[in-house]
């Protein structure tokens, strides 16, 4: 079909016409879809009359829903027999509150005097919770614990017998010598094995067996040619433990803790390379600090016989491989060692307490040595305490030098306000002589 000049005006104002309606149609829909805006509700005033009223109405229907309730209730009731009622009591008694024992119930039935409260649970009790002899009914029955049989005292019938012993599984006999303890020492860290290991004799029993002695011999051998290198290492490594720890005198828990620390850096391969001595030194000092018993690397170092450097090297690389968090060591911890040593009086080291805690406030400890700010704070208390000590006394069993105790004994008069009592405690002293 051919277009022509007037078929396409015609076409032309088909489709204008099509557009118009369909804008018309929108605009009818966006009239629909807007909201009316809805009259606002005048509130109406209420007179303080109509308030009363409505208070009135309230409380009247409140009360004839309660008494229709009550009419409810009564109409509901049903009559229950007594000896129901009574059985339901004693089982909520037995139930909630287990008022009576079973001992108690079972002394009073054999003795007599029942009491008021037993009678009332007597009946269920009897059924369920005490045992009674199946030949006569009575309750007066005997545990024999050696043989693990429950007898009737009445009959003598043996109700059960082959029963379960309950209790520890070792036995002991006071009067003779014989122990036949079963269980063993506990597992410890300060034994290559932790305790759990075995030995095929000794020397001096091997020899009395004759003949099987060389067979025994070789197998003790083998033994310890089969044991790997971290037990070997362990044996050593533990035996000079324990003679450090036994030097210093240190406690059981400190030489536990130790001996874990160090079979944990054996485990990881945290020795190689390093002296077995030097990570000896360092896992002790570790649980000294750990256990907060005071203990300076130069004591350490003297006790196993290793430079201090090396000690305090090996400590910070095992503890920060392993993850240990350890607070600083707090001065405080030191003053009884020291003040022992010195044979000072308790009041002269609650004084120096007093010091260090004013000077932990002061924030004056933060930043020096534990040993230093203890053993100044131990002279300043001395000199107060008119029990003096001389610097070099001090130096002595702190390890310190004694410009370092004179340093930190001036910044604690200066700071704590403390020259006017030192000048004080002088003059007295020159007056009495």
């Amino acid at each position: 079909m051919v277009k022509t000049k007037k078929s396409k005006k015609i076409f032309s104002k088909l489709k204008k016409q099509k557009k118009k309606k369909k804008k018309a149609k929108k605009k009818l829909g966006k009239g629909l879809k807007k909201k009316t805006k809805k009259p606002k509700k005048v509130k109406k005033k209420i007179t303080k009359k109509q308030k009363v009223k409505r208070t009135e109405r309230i409380k009247k229907t409140k009360k004839q829903s309660k008494a229709t309730t009550k009419q409810k209730k009564k109409e509901t009731k049903i009559e229950i027999p007594k000896e129901i009622i009574k059985e339901e009591e004693i089982g909520k008694g037995l139930e909630e509150e287990r008022r009576i024992d079973i001992k108690d119930i079972k002394k009073e039935y054999i003795s007599g005097n029942i009491s008021e409260k037993t009678e009332k649970y007597m009946p269920i009790a009897r059924e369920k919770y005490i045992k009674r002899c199946p030949e006569c009914g009575s309750i007066n029955l005997f545990w024999n614990k050696e043989k693990g049989e429950v007898i009737c005292k009445d009959c003598g019938l043996v109700i059960e017998d082959k029963m379960v012993d309950f209790g520890p599984e070792w036995r002991e006999f006071e009067d003779g010598d014989e122990s036949l303890r079963r269980t063993g020492a506990p597992s410890t860290y300060t034994q290559f094995d932790q305790g759990l290991g075995t030995e095929i004799g000794q020397k001096g029993e091997i020899y009395k067996l004759g003949k099987q002695k060389n067979k025994f011999f070789r197998l003790r051998k083998w033994q310890y040619r089969v044991s790997t290198a971290i037990e070997r290492n362990l044996k050593l490594a533990l035996a000079e433990l324990k003679r450090v720890s036994s030097y210093l005198k240190l406690p059981k828990s400190v030489e536990e803790e130790a001996a874990r620390i160090y079979t944990l850096a054996v485990q990881r391969g945290l020795v190689r390379g390093r002296s077995m001595e030097s990570v000896v030194a360092g896992s002790l000092y570790a649980a000294c600090r750990r256990h907060e018993v005071p203990r300076t690397l130069d004591e350490i170092s003297e006790a196993s016989g290793i430079d201090k450097r090396e000690v305090g090297r090996t400590y910070r690389f095992v503890t920060r491989e392993l993850n240990i968090t350890i607070l600083p060591s707090n001065p405080v911890d030191y003053i009884a060692r020291f003040s022992s040593s010195l044979k000072l009086s308790p009041a002269t080291q609650s004084k120096s307490i007093e010091i260090l805690e004013k000077a932990q406030k002061k924030e004056l400890t933060s930043g020096r040595g534990p040993t230093g700010i203890a053993a100044a704070a131990l002279y300043v208390s001395a000199l107060l305490h008119g029990e003096k000590r001389t610097q070099r006394e001090v130096a002595d069993v702190a390890g310190v030098t004694e410009v370092t105790i004179r340093n930190r004994y001036k910044e604690l008069l200066d700071k704590l306000d403390l020259e006017k009592e030192v000048k004080k405690v002088k003059k007295k002293k020159e007056r009495s002589l």
